[in-house]
């Protein structure tokens, strides 16, 4: 850049010949300072014009081509630029509004009347971070239109619901304090799951592995090759529906069950009706009912029926090898044809006739009157506190003979006899 210095200071002077070449040297610098494209600047050099001060130069706004936007600044607002701070009040695209009570920084993109547009600008705060103006005010992309790839080396703290539409690797642990959904594939190396629910989702579809739950439960089908159950319950579960197998239990509850066939080897089932539609045979080594036990027929061929009224309603016929009761027995005809009735008073309270082939007591037999028409009464004292008449085809005495003896008497006598005799 050609600034103006003196060429021919010393050659041009009062009194001294003027020739040519002097003055065609300073005219030709005078040139070149002036000229369009390569004369002086004002940079302040040697032979260039002072800097211009642009405060006292410029009218108006510096436009584009000059560096400038067309527009004026405000760096010293303390609110939020409007609609309203449009180009009526000077501002273009490009102006700057700095709200020095926040720091913060806005750019004007469109200066419309009464519409003006005014972005933020994002900027780093104290702390390293970009804050927004306010607690959850501000999003980071839209629902349709997105950032591509987010690189973090730090971590995601999010207080509301993350959704993830892809594939998603977390090589560190994961801790979800509210709710984690996953759209897509989520696949885990190992996952340890302390609490909650796993709800819609096939665990090991494509190699099933070893599971450890406390409690299991599934609303649809659960498919096992095997199973392994050593304790808890099986509530309100099909076992076996399709196609039934044999199955091994230590106790088996059932509220209602549904078997073609059934080998029970031991064990009780108590509160149970069998057969209650369509009762068919059944055998049993040891048969008990608490209450009662109704049968059209039964053919019992041994053991015990106690504490049980045979008959109590409605009572028939009854044939038994051995008759036992430990209380009182009330029947309203008997026909014994054989056996031993022990420990019993027949006839304690409304005494009847009875027929015996032969009566034996071990303790003492009381009878009002008694008629003997045959057999042997041995070892039995007749009469000792109230002896009265006897009468006897045959009678002998191994001891004595006490009161006077009527007939005739066959046989020897040995012994004193006090009193008559009347006869041979």
């Amino acid at each position: 850049m050609a600034g103006y210095t003196r060429q021919s200071i010393a050659d041009i002077i009062n009194g001294a010949e003027i020739t040519a070449p002097p003055l065609n040297a300073e005219f030709n610098q005078l040139s070149a300072a002036f000229n369009g494209s390569t004369g002086h600047s004002h940079d302040g050099t040697s032979g260039n014009a002072p800097k211009i001060d642009l405060t006292t130069s410029v009218a108006n706004y510096l436009p584009a081509v000059n560096g400038g936007v067309g527009g004026r600044n405000n760096v010293t607002a303390t609110t939020v630029p409007t609609s309203s701070n449009d180009g009526t009040q000077g501002y273009a695209p490009g102006s700057i509004w700095s709200n020095t009570t926040t720091g913060r920084f806005y750019i004007c993109v469109g200066n419309a009347t009464g519409a003006a547009i005014w972005r933020e600008l994002v900027q780093v705060q104290g702390g390293n971070a970009i804050i927004p103006v306010a607690h959850d005010t501000i999003d980071l992309g839209t629902i349709t239109t997105r950032f591509q790839d987010l690189y973090l080396s730090g971590g995601i703290s999010a207080s509301g619901n993350i959704a993830i539409g892809g594939t998603s690797t977390f090589t560190g642990a994961v801790t979800a304090s509210s709710t984690l959904n996953v759209v897509g594939l989520s696949t885990h190396a190992n996952v340890d799951i302390n609490g909650g629910n796993i709800d819609a989702t096939t665990i090991g579809a494509s190699t099933p592995a070893a599971a450890t739950f406390t409690t299991a439960q599934t609303t649809g089908l659960a498919t096992f090759a095997s199973v392994d159950i050593n304790g808890g319950n099986i509530d309100g579960t099909v076992i076996g529906g399709t196609a039934p197998s044999t199955g091994a239990f230590t106790t088996a509850t059932i509220s209602t069950a549904n078997i073609s066939s059934a080998d029970l080897d031991s064990g009780v089932i108590d509160n149970t009706t069998i057969g209650a539609t369509t009762p068919a045979a059944g055998s049993f080594t040891t048969l008990s009912a608490s209450t009662s036990l109704t049968a059209a027929t039964a053919d019992i061929n041994g053991g015990t029926i106690d504490g049980a009224a045979v008959g109590s309603a409605v009572p028939s016929t009854g044939a038994f090898t051995t008759l036992s009761a430990s209380g009182t027995s009330t029947l309203a005809t008997v026909d014994i044809n054989g056996g031993a009735i022990d420990g019993t008073v027949i006839g304690g309270t409304s005494r009847a006739a009875g027929s015996f082939t032969t009566v034996s007591t071990t303790g003492q037999a009381t009878l009002a009157s008694a008629d003997i028409n045959g057999g042997t009464i041995d070892g039995a004292t007749i009469g000792t506190t109230v002896p009265a008449a006897g009468a006897f085809t045959t009678l002998s005495a191994s001891g004595g003979v006490t009161g006077n003896v009527t007939g005739n008497v066959t046989g020897n006598l040995t012994g004193n006899v006090t009193g008559d005799v009347t006869g041979n």
